[in-house]
């Protein structure tokens, strides 16, 4: 069971010291975009940014391992599909298409396990931890970020993770 298992990698979504959900910050990488989760962690920890919630669904489960190593989580699951171990060369092509399906199912999991969820796109850097901002928004359900896109594709309400 996919659940099962991601529950077992991140621990209980409820935290037992405040009763609250837990918060697992999500990326999806293959081979081919390792550098840019290895460029966040690095980031991440320049900033004193607490790993332990960070888990990246990875399209090769060789890199589990080296997540672990550093301080981060990896999860991989034949079941989520196979993503190519390139970088995709275009927009839409079929490694992107793959990274897409895993992006989606990744964030699926996680809700699904009872997990509040931070999802974002690989090729970003924090200077400050924004969970506790995002918490502290209690009028809304979901925040999203704009990359001011404005074709008829990335059109009012499309989301975009970076």
């Amino acid at each position: 069971n996919i659940i099962q298992s991601f529950i077992k990698e991140m621990g209980d979504p409820i935290d037992p010291k405040t009763g609250k959900r837990r918060t697992a910050i999500i990326m999806v990488a293959n081979e081919g975009v390792m550098d840019f989760v290895l460029n966040f962690i690095c980031s991440a920890i320049s900033a004193n940014i607490d790993l332990s919630s960070f888990v990246v669904f990875v399209g090769q489960e060789e890199y589990i391992e080296l997540l672990h190593t550093i301080g981060a989580k990896g999860f991989y699951d034949i079941n989520l599909g196979s993503v190519p171990r390139e970088a995709a060369d275009t927009y839409a092509d079929r490694t992107f298409t793959k990274l897409m399906w895993l992006k989606v199912t990744s964030v699926y999991v996680a809700l699904y396990a009872g997990f509040d969820v931070i999802f974002q796109d690989a090729d970003l850097v924090w200077i400050k931890d924004p969970t506790d901002f995002l918490h502290e928004q209690k009028n809304y359900d979901m925040i999203f970020m704009d990359d001011g896109a404005r074709t008829m594709r990335f059109g009012p309400l499309f989301t975009n993770t970076g």
